[in-house]
């Protein structure tokens, strides 16, 4: 069952992302005149994907995870070597993330010593916040929490996984309001892993959350907070994996990472047996794979005792 759960969260996150990213930045009502209802994988949109191909979530996901991997103690280093990697040809970067990994890479250059990366990482973060918010915006985007999955599957013990999911999202966006986005997803995440049950789930979201009980989403922003409520808004106000996904991709405005979360939290609750499997099958053999590989090792890193229910 366990196996089904991880398998379900890190599958999840590249079948929201794949479902969502072709009516990324639609809003609710061209999408509607469009689709009527996205349900299906039909690739398209503004980066002319093919159906099932996924982006910079899944993708940047699995830097983390595949740093983790390397060095579960200290994984920036390696995370932030696979970030400069990907974003070399990567053909979907948000702003604060292409900001702070080419901030990295040409501070790296200069101080080639790994002990120091962390700093560098977080001192570039905290520069690119800087400017964004000298032009109006600041770092808090989605683009740290669409990433921060695998912390939740592969530590065993909860404040851990928070504290990497933190570590990861400061790497590029510095704003604390993002830090405790990721801080509170990943322990979610951690819960619905080990028999959090959905009315505890709600009790948690009521508590910290209030308001995505009651918000009607519409083009749902990049803003981290409003991804956030989405998708928690998606899970409680539905009964399946598949509904609270087409749910948040029909919102319309920044559905990849909408889906993606979304994608995460309603796996790690559903299971992967209960994630369509025309859904699943649109992905790409390479991406299966991969994640495959990676649900082993947080398996093989776990030993979860799941509660009663």
């Amino acid at each position: 069952m366990i196996l089904d759960k991880l398998s379900g969260a890190m599958f999840g996150v590249a079948v929201g992302d794949a479902l969502g990213a072709p009516v990324e930045f639609m809003d609710k009502s061209e999408i509607r005149k469009k689709f009527g209802v996205l349900n299906e994988m039909v690739g398209g949109g503004w980066l002319n994907l093919s159906p099932g191909e996924v982006t910079d979530d899944t993708e940047m996901s699995i830097c983390v995870a595949e740093g983790i991997i390397e060095n579960c103690e200290n994984p920036v280093p390696a995370i932030g070597h696979r970030f400069i990697t990907w974003a070399q040809h990567t053909k979907d970067i948000g702003n604060t993330c292409s900001l702070s990994i080419n901030r990295a890479k040409q501070a790296m250059r200069r101080q080639s010593d790994s002990n120091s990366e962390v700093g560098i990482w977080i001192r570039v973060a905290h520069e690119t916040h800087q400017l964004l918010e000298i032009a109006g915006s600041g770092s808090a985007g989605n683009g740290g929490l669409m990433r921060t999955i695998y912390p939740a599957l592969y530590y065993q013990e909860e404040k851990r996984a928070a504290e990497i999911a933190i570590l990861q999202s400061q790497m590029t966006h510095y704003d604390a309001v993002s830090s405790q986005a990721c801080s509170d997803y990943v322990r979610v995440i951690h819960r619905l892993l080990r028999g959090m049950s959905l009315l505890e789930l709600r009790q948690f979201i009521e508590m910290h959350y209030p308001i995505c009980l009651e918000q009607a989403f519409v083009n749902t922003s990049g803003y981290v907070l409003d991804t956030l409520h989405a998708a928690f808004n998606a899970v409680l106000t539905t009964d399946s994996f598949e509904k609270a996904l087409i749910k948040a991709v029909n919102s319309g405005g920044d559905t990849d990472t909408v889906g993606a979360v979304t994608g995460g939290l309603a796996g790690a609750q559903y299971g992967y047996s209960n994630i369509p499997k025309r859904w699943l099958q649109a992905l790409s053999p390479t991406i299966q794979s991969c994640l495959d590989r990676l649900v082993d090792e947080a398996h093989r890193n776990n030993d979860i005792k799941v509660g009663s229910r």
